[in-house]
C-alpha cells in the first residue's frame, strides 16, 4: 500500500535541525520526511507492529507515527503541525478525497496527541477521545508504547471504516454559492468539470481494478489448465511405453521352457504380479483419459483443474511401477538365457577347479599333513558336473547353475585351507609361544599379588581386605589351569595330532583366561593404592563437611524469617557433627576405611540436600519480599493518585481494594500465596492508578469543552453570523481539537486539519 509521496520530503530533511523534536531524537530513527510510517526518535516503538496497525486504512489515508522523548517545552500538537508542514503532509492533499492523520507521544513529557485533515475529519474528531484516552493514554500510562500506537491506529480505523462513502448531492441548489445564481454560473463550469473528473477517475479506478481482477482469474484458470494438461500427456506418455513393451516381454516368458526349475519358476510368478499392476494401472488410465480429456480441460476452472492434476499424477506413477516390474522381468529372462549360454564353460571351470585341488592335496599329503576330511572333494566335484550337465540336458539351466554355484564354493573353501596350510601352523606356534610367555610373567604377578595381601592383612582392618585373597587365589589355581590347557594346544598344534583349528580356538580361550588371571592377581595392589588414598581423604572430608555444615547453620540463622515458612526446617548440627566424627576415626589405626567412606558419601548427599533446600528457601522468600515491596510502592502510588481531586469513586474504591489485597497477602501462610497476593495487590492498584489518571483527563477535557462553550456563546453575542469562508482550526493546546475546512490548506499547510494534545 503506498503510504506517502516523499520527493519534496527527502530534500527538506536537512532542515529539520530547527524544529523541537530533531533534538529529541535518536540515530536509528526512520529521517522524518521517509516513506516510513514510523518515526521513533524515542526508539521506543515496534515499528512492524505500528505498520501493520497503520495498514488498517485504504490507500486514502496518509498515516504517520512519531515519537519523541520530549518537546523541550513545546507544545507536542505544535510539533505535529510543524512535522506536517516539513513534510509536505507527507503527500497528502486537501482535494476532498483523500485524508491525513498523524498521531504522536513524547515520553518524558507524557504527552500525546493526534492530528488529522481530509475527508475523513470529522470522523477521525468522533473517534479522537476513544482512541487517545481508551487506546494510546491507557496503554501509555503503563509504559506499552507499542500497544497504544496499535490501539490508537485500530480505534480510528475501525471508526474510519464505518464511515459511509460520500455521494453526490441530489440538491441542485446546494451547489449554488452564498453570492447567489449570479456567482453560480460563473462557478458551475469548473465544479461540473471537478466532479466530471473525479467521477472519471473512480470509473478508470473501477475498471483498472475489475481489470485487474479478471486478469488474475484468467492467468490462474490458464495456468491450472496448462498443468493439468501437461499432466495427462505424461500420463500419457508413460502408458503408450508400457503398453508397447507389454507383449514382448509376454513373449519372452511365453518363450520359457515348461520345465519345474527354480528360476523360471520365480519369473512367471513376478511376471504375473508385474500384469496385474499392470491392467490396474490401465483401468485408471482410461478412467482419467476420458475424465480429463483436452474437450474436458478445456471447459473447467481453475479449482476443477486444480483438483484434476494429483489423481492423474497417481495414476501416472502407477504405470510406471509396472513399467519397472516389468523391466525387471525382462532383467530376469535375459539372465536365465545367459546362464543357459554360459553353464558348458562354468562346468568345465569346475573341472579344472577340481583338477587343481587333487594337485595340492597329493602336495600336502607328500608334505606329512592328513586330509582325510577332504580326501573326497574331487569326486564330489566331479559328480556336481555331471549333474549340472543332465540338468541343462532337461532345460533346467537354473537349477544346474545352482549347481555349479554350490560345489566352485565347496572347491575353493578346500583350495584356501590346503594353501595356506604351512602359515596357519606357523601362526599357531608364534601364538602359543607368546602365551608360556605371559603365563610366566602372570607367575611373578601372583607372588605379588601375595605378598601385597599378606601386608594389607597386617595394616588395614580386615573389612578393607573383603574379596581381595579370594581372588588373588582364584588367580592361583587359573594359572594352574592355563599350564595344562597350553600342553593341550601344543599336542593339538604338532604334526602328530593335527587339530589345528581345534588349536586355534583353544588359543583364543586361553587369551581370556591369561587376562583374568591378570585382572584377579592385580587386586591386592588396587586395593593398597584406594587404602593409601582413603587413608590421607577421609579425615579432610570429615573435617571439610563439617565445616560446610557449620557455614550452612550460620546462613540458616541469618535467613531465620525465610526458613520459618518451611514445613520442615532441616537440621544441620547433627550433619557436622557426624561428619567430624566420621572424620576422626578415619585417621585412627587399622580403621574401617572403606565403611566410613560409605558413610562419608551418605553425610555429604544429606548435606547436600538440605543445602539445596535452605537455598530454595532463602531464594523464594528474597522474591517474595520483592513482590511485596512492589505492591507495596503501587499501592502507595494508587493512594496519591486517588487523593487528587476530581476522581471518580472506582478509582478511589480500587485503591482501597489493592490495600486491603496487600494487607491480606501480608499475613498468608506461605511464600507462594503472600506472592500471588501481593501481584494481585499490585495489579489492582495500578488499575486504580490508571482509572485515576483517566478521571482527570476527562475532568480536564470537560473544563476545557466549557471554556469553549463559554467562548462561542460570548462570540455568538457579539456577531450573529460569521464568514463562511473562514477556518475554524483545531485549537493545538486543547484536548477537543476542533474541525477545519477540509477543502483548504494542502499537504504542507499548518493552519488546517483538527486535533489535539493531552496528558496521560
Amino acid at each position: 500500500m503506498r503510504r506517502y509521496l516523499v520527493a519534496l520530503g527527502l530534500a527538506l530533511v536537512a532542515s529539520a535541525g530547527s524544529l523541537g523534536f530533531a533534538a529529541s531524537g535518536t540515530a536509528a530513527a526512520a529521517p522524518l520526511c521517509s516513506d516510513k510510517v514510523v518515526t521513533d526518535r524515542a526508539d521506543v516503538l515496534d515499528d512492524a507492529a505500528v505498520e501493520r496497525a497503520a495498514a488498517r486504512f485504504d490507500d486514502q489515508v496518509v498515516v504517520k507515527v512519531l515519537s519523541f522523548r520530549t518537546t523541550n517545552g513545546r507544545d507536542l500538537y505544535d510539533l505535529l503541525l510543524d512535522a506536517r508542514a516539513q513534510c509536505h503532509g507527507w503527500g497528502f492533499q486537501a482535494d476532498g478525497s483523500r485524508s491525513l492523520l498523524i498521531l504522536g507521544v513524547a515520553t518524558q513529557d507524557r504527552k500525546l496527541g493526534s492530528h488529522y485533515d481530509g475527508a475523513a475529519l470529522e470522523t477521525f474528531e468522533a473517534a479522537r477521545d476513544h482512541a487517545e484516552v481508551d487506546g494510546m493514554g491507557a496503554n501509555f500510562g503503563n509504559g506499552d508504547w507499542t500497544a497504544g500506537m496499535v490501539d490508537g491506529l485500530t480505534i480510528y480505523a475501525r471508526a474510519y471504516a464505518r464511515t459511509p462513502t460520500p455521494s453526490t448531492d441530489p440538491d441542485p441548489d446546494s451547489s449554488i454559492p452564498l453570492g447567489g445564481p449570479e456567482q453560480a454560473s460563473g462557478s458551475g463550469t469548473g465544479s461540473n468539470w471537478v466532479l466530471g473528473g473525479l467521477g472519471g477517475l473512480c470509473v478508470v479506478g473501477a475498471a483498472a481494478y475489475g481489470g485487474t481482477r479478471l486478469w488474475r482469474w484468467r492467468a490462474a484458470t490458464t495456468n491450472a489448465r496448462a498443468t493439468l494438461s501437461g499432466a495427462t500427456d505424461e500420463m500419457a506418455t508413460t502408458w503408450v511405453e508400457v503398453d508397447g513393451g507389454r507383449e514382448y516381454v509376454a513373449a519372452r516368458v511365453d518363450a520359457l521352457p515348461q520345465v519345474s526349475d527354480a528360476t523360471v519358476t520365480r519369473i512367471r510368478t513376478e511376471h504375473a504380479a508385474a500384469v496385474a499392476a499392470l491392467e490396474a494401472a490401465t483401468a485408471g488410465y482410461l478412467e482419467r483419459s476420458q475424465t480429463y480429456s483436452t474437450e474436458a480441460v478445456a471447459k473447467m476452472d481453475a479449482d476443477e483443474a486444480s483438483g484434476g492434476v494429483v489423481p492423474v499424477q497417481q495414476t501416472t506413477a502407477q504405470l510406471r511401477a509396472a513399467r519397472e516390474a516389468l523391466t525387471r522381468v525382462e532383467q530376469s529372462v535375459t539372465a536365465f538365457e545367459q546362464v543357459r549360454d554360459q553353464l558348458p564353460a562354468r562346468v568345465a571351470e569346475l573341472r579344472a577347479a577340481a583338477t587343481r585341488l587333487t594337485t595340492l592335496l597329493a602336495e600336502r599329503q607328500g608334505e606329512g599333513y592328513r586330509t582325510a576330511d577332504i580326501d573326497g572333494a574331487r569326486t564330489a566335484a566331479e559328480q556336481a558336473a555331471r549333474d549340472a550337465e543332465t540338468l541343462g540336458g532337461q532345460l533346467r539351466w537354473g537349477d544346474a547353475d545352482a549347481v555349479v554355484a554350490a560345489a566352485m564354493t565347496t572347491v575353493a573353501g578346500h583350495e584356501a585351507w590346503l594353501t595356506g596350510l604351512p602359515g596357519y601352523l606357523a601362526d599357531l606356534g608364534t601364538d602359543t609361544a607368546a602365551l608360556e610367555a605371559r603365563a610366566t610373567e602372570l607367575d611373578t604377578a601372583i607372588a605379588e599379588a601375595y605378598v601385597t595381601t599378606e601386608h594389607l592383612e597386617a595394616t588395614y582392618d580386615a573389612s578393607c581386605l573383603e574379596g581381595v585373597r579370594g581372588r588373588v587365589d582364584a588367580a592361583k589355581v587359573a594359572r594352574v589351569a592355563l599350564t595344562d590347557a597350553l600342553a593341550t594346544i601344543r599336542a593339538n598344534s604338532s604334526m602328530t595330532t593335527q587339530e589345528f583349528r581345534l588349536a586355534r580356538e583353544q588359543i583364543t580361550a586361553a587369551r581370556l583366561a591369561a587376562d583374568a588371571i591378570a585382572t584377579d592377581a592385580a587386586t591386592a595392589g588396587v586395593r593398597e593404592r584406594e587404602l593409601e588414598q582413603l587413608t590421607t581423604e577421609l579425615p579432610l572430608t570429615g573435617q571439610r563437611l563439617a565445616a560446610e555444615a557449620y557455614a550452612l547453620t550460620g546462613q540458616v540463622e541469618d535467613n531465620a524469617a525465610a526458613i520459618s515458612y518451611l514445613a520442615t526446617a532441616p537440621d544441620i548440627r547433627p550433619i557436622g557433627a557426624e561428619a567430624a566424627a566420621l572424620g576422626e576415626q578415619a585417621a585412627a589405626p587399622k580403621a574401617p576405611l572403606l565403611r566410613l567412606k560409605t558413610d562419608l558419601d551418605a553425610v555429604a548427599a544429606r548435606l547436600a540436600a538440605s543445602t539445596a533446600t535452605v537455598t530454595a528457601a532463602i531464594t523464594d522468600y528474597e522474591e517474595t519480599q520483592r513482590s511485596l515491596r512492589a505492591a507495596e510502592a503501587a499501592v502507595t502510588e494508587a493512594r496519591s493518585e486517588v487523593g487528587r481531586p476530581d476522581i471518580g469513586s472506582h478509582a478511589r474504591a480500587a485503591a482501597e481494594e489493592a490495600a486491603a489485597l496487600l494487607d491480606q497477602a501480608s499475613g498468608l501462610a506461605t511464600l507462594d500465596q503472600i506472592r500471588r497476593g501481593a501481584d494481585a495487590a499490585r495489579s489492582t492498584a495500578n488499575d486504580a492508578v490508571a482509572m485515576a489518571r483517566r478521571d482527570r483527563r476527562e475532568a480536564e477535557e470537560e473544563r476545557d469543552a466549557a471554556r469553549r462553550r463559554a467562548a462561542a456563546a460570548s462570540a455568538s453575542r457579539r456577531s450573529s453570523f460569521s464568514s463562511f469562508g473562514s477556518s475554524s482550526g483545531g485549537s493545538h493546546h486543547s484536548s477537543g481539537g476542533g474541525g477545519g475546512s477540509r477543502s483548504s490548506g494542502g499537504g504542507g499547510s499548518r493552519g488546517s486539519g483538527g486535533g489535539g494534545s493531552r496528558g496521560f
